[in-house]
């Protein structure tokens, strides 16, 4: 994962645990996906890699750390259990917007395609606004 120029390790840290619960409600509590399951495991090893690197107490600091400082990368099956009722909240709220939009991101894509009757994809020609 690339992350922003200048990003201090602690924001690092904070993005990737934001990004592994997100995905985790959207898995586990809205029983949809938006990324794949071998993206998902990628970042969650990014991030145990990182709490290992930098220990339980440090990343118990950050925005997020009461509920992941000992995420091993294996599952989040357990991480909506762990947050306080506000995370919840609000974690919840920005899962199902991120579910939202891939699904409106997915609508369009597929009118802004037809199948043609041999299978094959193409994309529909626009309109010209000027009559000649």
């Amino acid at each position: 994962m690339k992350f922003m120029p200048g990003m201090t390790e602690k924001e690092k840290v904070e993005a990737l645990e934001r990004i592994i619960i997100v995905h985790s409600i959207i898995y586990y509590e809205l029983n949809s996906s938006v990324i794949s399951d071998q993206k998902f495991d990628k970042l969650a090893r990014l991030l145990a890699k990182k709490i290992q690197k930098h220990g339980e107490k440090r990343i118990r600091k950050t925005q997020y750390g009461y509920v992941l400082y000992d995420f091993d990368g294996t599952t989040g099956f357990d991480i909506m259990g762990r947050l306080n009722e506000k995370d919840k909240s609000y974690l919840t709220n920005l899962a199902e917007h991120v579910l939202l939009a891939a699904e409106e991101e997915v609508k369009y894509e597929n009118r802004s395609k037809k199948i043609n009757n041999d299978g094959k994809v193409t994309a529909k020609r626009k309109r010209s606004s000027s009559r000649v």
